[in-house]
């Protein structure tokens, strides 16, 4: 959950990388990860040393990675916003900014909790918490710890507007192959395609009834992460295939 009182802590950058012609990845390490963590799907708002504006990203690598390694892992695309300029234009390795956890939608499933599908719908860099929940699955997955916790079936919808901006899809595809339990549906919107399992359009109202033939919609819950338009014609549309309410979890953004 979000903290009441500010609790920035300090983050040294260690990699940098171009992720898509318009995304940054980036790598932070934080000394006091045996101390503090995040849920999966929440993000980090940002404290940049000179820059008079907060900014705020979803994290892409899971909880469990960063109790280990300390890691924080960013997409940041591009905008005029100046903390994404600076991330894009001025970052260098060794750099040190100040982060703090925040967000109310998340991931955290409990012992107690029934097993149950999971549906993930994302767009463009709306992505980026939804895959923090997918590397949660499949490291728990592959410890063989806490294995009550993990889910039964997992589909991933995800649209952007070319290819090249769907970003981690050669890790998508790579746990789609190794855990039968995962399937990955790509959309792009201004490319035509002639690929497999690549449609070349928005996800619509028959995609989603759909994807009900991959996870059973009476024990699933639902993550959002879209444009705030596309997020509520999507829920409509859940609503309408008898998904109640609570199993339904938006993170809008414009």
């Amino acid at each position: 959950m979000e903290s009441q009182e500010s609790d920035y802590r300090s983050a040294t950058v260690v990699e940098i990388w171009d992720l898509s012609p318009t995304v940054k990845g980036l790598k932070l390490h934080a000394e006091w990860h045996k101390r503090k963590s995040f849920k999966a799907g929440q993000w980090v708002h940002t404290n940049i040393p000179s820059i008079n504006r907060l900014g705020g990203y979803t994290l892409c690598n899971s909880p469990l990675e960063f109790s280990k390694t300390g890691i924080l892992q960013l997409a940041v695309k591009y905008s005029d916003h100046a903390p994404t300029l600076w991330f894009h234009e001025k970052c260098k390795i060794g750099d040190t900014i100040l982060v703090e956890f925040g967000g109310t939608v998340f991931y955290d499933p409990k012992p107690q909790d029934s097993q149950y599908d999971l549906l993930l719908i994302g767009a463009g860099i709306g992505m980026n918490s939804l895959y923090s929940i997918l590397n949660l699955v499949t490291e728990r997955e592959a410890s063989g710890v806490d294995k009550e916790l993990l889910p039964g079936k997992v589909h991933f919808m995800y649209s952007s507007k070319t290819k090249k901006e769907l970003l981690y899809k050669d890790k998508l595809d790579e746990m789609e192959r190794n855990h039968q339990n995962i399937s990955c549906q790509y959309f792009v919107t201004q490319e035509k395609l002639n690929e497999p399992n690549i449609k070349d359009c928005r996800i619509n109202k028959e995609d989603v009834e759909n994807a009900f033939q991959m996870v059973d919609k009476s024990k699933c819950k639902v993550f959002l992460c879209l444009p705030f338009e596309m997020c509520n014609e999507i829920e409509d549309t859940l609503l309408n295939q008898d998904i109640v309410i609570d199993q339904i979890f938006s993170i809008n953004w414009w």
